[in-house]
């Protein structure tokens, strides 16, 4: 028999009303049958350079040449905390971040922490990794491969009075030193840039 979807059986079972063997086992004519769920609608194509604001919309992708660094108030907790594979996207869509390139968590004038960046994303509960844990709601994130987390030492020094909010611009090199950039300055070419992450299959 067809029901609404809030239906619950006689039994006391809402859906899914297979763990009621009683109704499963019944005559066909009075197993309940919930209506079918609308598919979720398909992703749009992105639009350049806009983060998504809804769950349809296209993902955009990285396209930038350099490595950043985030701001946060505790490196441990988005290392290890229930969320470690992403981050607000604060400032909107990180323009100069490489596909498959290095996220450093910024803390206190001091990068602690680093990990891969695998895209932009779009989450529909954004709880935050520290304070009280908050759902932010449904927005666009940045997307991390938790696997890649590793602690880094790299003091900012005079730079730490600039860099205490957004998006900081910044090359990791093979030798495991960092060249700091800014959006619109060339990379030079005496350092050996380490190479971004292979993207996944």
């Amino acid at each position: 028999m067809d029901v609404d979807v809030d239906f619950i059986c006689e039994h006391g079972f809402p859906k899914p009303w297979v763990t009621c063997m009683e109704c499963m086992y019944g005559p066909a004519a009075t197993r309940p049958v919930p209506p079918r769920e609308a598919p979720a609608p398909p992703r749009t194509a992105a639009k350049s350079g806009r983060m998504p604001t809804k769950a349809s919309e296209g993902l955009p992708k990285l396209t930038g040449d350099r490595d950043m660094s985030y701001a946060v108030h505790d490196i441990g907790a988005h290392m290890k905390g229930p969320g470690n594979d992403w981050l607000f996207a604060l400032s909107g869509l990180p323009r100069q971040l490489r596909a498959g390139g290095w996220v450093y968590l910024r803390s206190d004038g001091h990068l602690g922490a680093r990990a891969r960046v695998t895209g932009i994303g779009f989450r529909e509960e954004r709880v935050q990794q520290t304070g009280e844990p908050e759902d932010q709601g449904p927005g666009a994130t940045i997307e991390l491969d938790a696997s890649t987390w590793e602690k880094t030492d790299h003091d900012l020094g005079e730079l730490a009075s600039s860099q205490r909010k957004g998006y900081r611009y910044l090359i990791a090199c093979t030798d495991g030193s960092i060249r700091h950039l800014s959006a619109s300055e060339p990379i030079p070419g005496d350092i050996d840039v380490d190479p971004p992450a292979k993207p996944s299959k």
